[in-house]
């Protein structure tokens, strides 16, 4: 059983990552469960999306502390999921901001990226923080962020097949080539990562 979150903001492409993760693993043959909660998800509300892969995957929902892969696509949002974070948990975090309306009108602070890090690291020593919008932008689309940090998590994990990614990308998404660029990048990026750790 595997267990993932993704913690998101509306139009970053949360709901799009999570069709691409179902739709491989049932290529797979994976049982997978997905539950969302939403927040005005077309208006930069939150968007958390939670899947179980595997044989015992009944409902979506997981306890506090049993997410075994977070992929953080905006550092706050990732915050308020850290009660699903364990000792365990694998945190793949995009560490570029998204503000709200209520944070550059000086209404809420927002936590700077340090803080963010710093609590989730307190929950897991497996974080990784990476600008994956800035990788984006160098391949002029921005939109990438999504593809990119899966590509990292699945370089690290194995979780899902690359291969089986790739197809799914060239399916379901527009402009799939330069997805499958950005989920290249990401992918060889957390390959690299994994053989430091293994060596």
């Amino acid at each position: 059983m595997t267990n993932l979150l993704i913690a998101s903001v509306g139009g970053q492409g949360g709901l799009t990552l999570s069709r691409v993760i179902a739709s491989a693993a049932l290529k797979e043959g994976k049982r997978v469960i997905v539950g969302e909660t939403l927040g005005m998800s077309q208006r930069g509300g939150s968007v958390h999306v939670y899947i179980r892969l595997g044989e015992r995957a009944y409902s979506p929902l997981f306890s506090p502390g049993e997410a075994d892969i977070v992929l953080g696509l905006e550092p706050v949002e990732t915050l308020r999921a850290l009660k699903y974070i364990g000792k365990h948990t694998l945190v793949v975090l995009n560490t570029r901001p998204i503000h709200t309306i209520t944070t550059l009108l000086g209404l809420e602070a927002y936590s700077s990226i340090e803080e963010v890090i710093g609590r989730i690291k307190n929950r897991s020593k497996k974080v990784l923080a990476v600008n994956s919008y800035e990788e984006c932008v160098k391949l002029n689309f921005p939109k990438g962020v999504n593809m990119h940090v899966l590509g990292v998590a699945v370089g690290i994990t194995g979780v899902l097949r690359p291969e089986t990614i790739k197809a799914v990308i060239r399916e379901l998404l527009k402009y799939p080539q330069k997805n499958l660029e950005i989920f290249e990048r990401g992918l060889a990026l957390g390959k690299e990562i994994s053989r430091s750790i293994m060596g």
